[in-house]
Order: structure tokens, then C-alpha cells, then sequence
């Protein structure tokens, strides 16, 4: 009887370790760019459909293959594949929508680099997420 309680008590235990995870644990990890690709933080300066002028406010990482630096302060061109405008009302249909960028708006995103022959290349962007403006 005492190995029963003893058991019970080790399996009570092992349950209540097992199903407590730490919270940094829980917490998922920044998405890691391709090699060819940067996380950025930019805001923007110019919209010239479909490109628009950023100015990069971090660039935190970027892939191995990089060719073209960005740093922050710099300003780029940069290509949205889809749209600057809201993909809800240009794509109804589209998986993911997207709220549209402006001047002045603030976005993250993952800026892919892209290969051109007769350029140093150029980075566009599949998706990204609107930054809330701070109002002051």
C-alpha cells in the first residue's frame, strides 16, 4: 500500500513538472531571413506603384548571400510583390490580406533580394505588418 501511495505520489509529480512550461519557453523565436533575404523595420518615404521609397529604421539580420548592405538610415527602393494598396479591396480572394502602406507608414517585413543582370539587384517583399503609429 505505502508503494502505491509512493507511486501515485511520483506520478501526480511527474504530471504537474510536464505540464507547466516556463514562459520563456513559450515565447516564439524572431523568423530567421532566407539567405538571401533581411528583417527589416523601414518607413515610407515615397510610393511609386508597385516600388516605394524606405528608409530603413533597422535592418536586424540579414541572410549569408546579401549582396546589396542596407543599414539603417539608408533609403531604398524596394518592390511589394502584391500591392502598396489594401490587397482586400485589389484581391478579394487573396489567403492573407494586407492593409496597404503610405507615407509616413511604419512596417517589418522580410526583404528579399533579388538578382538583375546589369544591376546590383534590388529587394522586394511578399508580406509584412503595419507598425501602430505612436501619437504623441
Amino acid at each position: 500500500m505505502k508503494l502505491l501511495k509512493i507511486i501515485g505520489s511520483l506520478f501526480l509529480l511527474i504530471c504537474f513538472y510536464s505540464c507547466k512550461a516556463p514562459a520563456a519557453a513559450q515565447k516564439e523565436p524572431a523568423m530567421a531571413p532566407g539567405p538571401m533575404a533581411c528583417n527589416i523595420t523601414g518607413e515610407i518615404v515615397e510610393v511609386i506603384e508597385p516600388l516605394a521609397r524606405v528608409k530603413i529604421l533597422s535592418a536586424p539580420s540579414c541572410g549569408q548571400a546579401v549582396s546589396i548592405a542596407i543599414n539603417e538610415g539608408d533609403i531604398v527602393e524596394i518592390k511589394f510583390a502584391y500591392s502598396l494598396q489594401n490587397t482586400k479591396k485589389k484581391y478579394p480572394t487573396m489567403a492573407t490580406q494586407y492593409p496597404g502602406l503610405k507615407k509616413g507608414d511604419i512596417f517589418t517585413a522580410i526583404a528579399e533580394e533579388r538578382l538583375a543582370p546589369g544591376t546590383p539587384g534590388y529587394f522586394v517583399i511578399y508580406g509584412y505588418t503595419k507598425k501602430k503609429k505612436k501619437h504623441f
